[in-house]
């Protein structure tokens, strides 16, 4: 993966940890950084491949946007023997730390919004006057 990183020109840092982070948060409470600096990487299965979705720890995916941008019908996450396979393993209890930006160039990842945030609420009615 470093090979990859240094051809890229990329500017990182991995960071080692003792404890294996399963989620945003915690790599957050962790002190890595804020909630919203944490960037899961998911894999999606759809039905012509798989995706990497890569989404700020402050949101959730929104499988919607998703299968409208992409014209996609089914979507979902991928098994973890799935992920395995496409993606061979991470390096456990060890921490990527990349600009977003340098992602993007090193991947040529298509960029648009997939996500919610993890607290909003809808509602279809006006909110009371005070």
């Amino acid at each position: 993966m470093t090979a990859v990183l240094d051809a890229g020109g990329a500017d990182y840092t991995i960071i080692a940890h003792e404890e294996n982070y399963s989620s945003a948060q915690d790599g957050a409470g962790s002190g890595l950084g804020t909630l919203a600096e944490m960037a899961p990487a998911l894999i999606l299965s759809t039905g012509v491949g798989f995706l990497s979705a890569v989404i700020r720890g402050d949101t959730r995916l929104s499988y919607k946007k998703i299968k409208q941008k992409l014209g996609l019908k089914n979507i979902s996450l991928a098994a973890p023997d799935m992920v395995r396979q496409v993606t061979g393993s991470g390096i456990p209890n060890h921490t990527l730390r990349i600009s977003p930006g340098a992602v993007i160039a090193i991947t040529q990842a298509r960029v648009f919004d997939f996500t919610e945030l993890k607290n909003s609420i809808i509602s279809s009615k006006p909110p009371e006057p005070c």
